[in-house]
C-alpha cells in the first residue's frame, strides 16, 4: 500500500475509532518516536497500548491538515487535555496556591511574602509520560518582618519544595526570582526525585533587593536532585552578609544576583555534555557536567540581565539539548525584570 493510501486508511480508522482497523495498518515491527520521551516505542502491541492511552487522554481530537513529500505522508492534528491533569498531584502550604493550566501550573502567593518564622512548602508529582511546567505569578520577596526582641522565635523564613518526576516524564521549574530584603534570613530547600527515564529543567534565581540598602537580607538556596536512587547534584549557594565567605573571591565575590540552571536528560549522549565559562558585562558563569546525564550552570554578578545573558552563552556551548534550551529561553523572555 502506498504512503498516501496508508495515511488515508489510518485517518479514517482513527476518526471512526475503529481500533481493529488501526491495528491492521501497523507493521509488526513498527517504530514510534514520541517528542515526550527519549526512546522509541517498538512493536505493534507496544504502540497500540500507547495509542490506547492517548485516546483516553486527548479530548476533541481532530485532524486539521495533511502533508506529502518525498514518499512520506504526515497528518496534522489538534487535541485538548482535560479530565486527568498532567500534574498527578500538587499541594502547598497555606501561603501559596496553584492555578492549573494546560502546560502545568502557576504558583500564586495567597498571603504576604515570607517573613521571619514563616515555613512554606510545595509538593509536586508529575505522572508517567507527562510534561509539566511550574511557574510563579510574581517574585518572592523575603523580609525580616516587624518582630523585634524580646520575641524569641525563629529568625529566618524557609521555603521547602519536594518534586517527584515519574518514568518518561518531564518537569520544567522556572519561578520568578527570589528577593532578599530588610535584613531577612531566608532559606530555600528543594529536593527532586527523578525516575531513570525522567527529564528535568530546573531554574533558580535569587538576588538582593537594593544595591545600597543599609541592611540587605541573605538568601540561601539548596538543591538536591536524585535520579533512580543515585544523587545527581547537591548544591548550595547564597547571597548576602549572612552567608559565610560570600564576599570572598573564592566564592561569589560579593555578587548580589545568582542564576542557577540544572538540566538532566538521560537521552543525551554523555560526550555531548561539556564544561564552559563565560562573562557578560559584570556577570561570570561556569557550566559543569554532572556525574549523571546532565549539566549544572551557575552565573553570578550585579545584574539579573547579565546573569541570564551569561547562562544563554553557556547553554549554547555546553551541549544542552534543544528542548531544554528552548524552555529556558521561553522562561527568560516572559520573566519579570527585578
Amino acid at each position: 500500500m502506498s504512503p498516501v493510501g496508508s495515511a488515508a486508511g489510518f485517518r479514517a480508522a482513527v476518526e471512526s475509532r475503529d481500533i481493529d482497523a488501526v491495528r491492521e495498518l501497523l507493521a509488526e515491527d513498527i517504530v514510534f518516536h514520541s517528542p515526550a520521551t527519549f526512546h522509541p516505542f517498538i512493536g505493534r502491541e507496544t504502540v497500540m497500548a500507547l495509542l490506547g492511552i492517548v485516546a483516553e487522554t486527548f479530548e476533541d481530537f481532530r485532524y486539521t491538515d495533511e502533508f506529502e513529500a518525498d514518499g512520506a505522508h504526515a497528518l496534522l492534528f489538534r487535541a485538548g487535555i482535560g479530565g486527568e491533569p498532567i500534574v498527578a498531584d500538587m499541594s502547598a502550604s497555606a501561603a501559596h496556591s496553584f492555578q492549573p493550566a494546560r502546560w502545568g501550573a502557576t504558583i500564586v502567593n495567597s498571603t504576604a511574602h515570607p517573613v521571619a518564622g514563616d515555613h512554606l512548602g510545595l509538593n509536586v508529582t508529575v505522572g508517567v509520560g507527562c510534561c509539566a511546567e511550574i511557574r510563579s505569578a510574581a517574585p518572592t520577596l523575603a523580609r525580616r518582618g516587624s518582630r523585634r526582641p524580646p520575641w524569641s522565635g525563629p529568625s529566618s523564613s524557609t521555603f521547602e519544595v519536594t518534586a517527584t518526576v515519574a518514568s518518561d516524564a518531564m518537569l520544567t521549574w522556572h519561578p520568578e526570582p527570589g528577593v532578599a530584603a530588610d535584613a531577612c534570613q531566608h532559606r530555600s530547600d528543594a529536593n527532586v526525585e527523578l525516575a531513570s527515564s525522567a527529564r528535568l529543567l530546573w531554574q533558580d534565581e535569587f538576588l538582593l533587593e537594593r544595591r545600597n540598602e543599609s541592611a540587605p537580607g541573605t538568601w540561601s538556596s539548596r538543591l538536591r536532585v536524585v535520579r533512580d536512587g543515585w544523587p545527581v547534584v547537591c548544591t548550595e549557594l547564597a547571597v548576602g552578609p549572612g552567608s559565610p565567605l560570600w564576599e570572598s573571591p573564592a566564592v561569589l565575590e560579593g555578587a548580589r544576583v545568582v542564576t542557577l540552571v540544572v538540566v538532566v536528560d538521560p537521552g543525551q549522549v554523555p560526550d555531548q555534555w561539556c564544561s564552559a565559562r563565560a562573562n557578560e558585562g559584570s556577570a561570570t558563569g561556569v557550566a559543569l557536567p554532572l556525574a549523571g546525564p546532565g549539566v549544572q550552570i551557575v552565573a553570578w554578578g550585579d545584574e539579573l540581565s547579565g546573569c541570564r545573558a551569561t547562562v544563554d552563552t553557556m547553554i549554547e556551548a555546553c551541549g544542552v539539548p534543544e528542548w531544554a534550551a528552548g524552555r529556558w529561553r521561553a522562561a527568560r523572555d516572559v520573566g519579570a525584570v527585578v
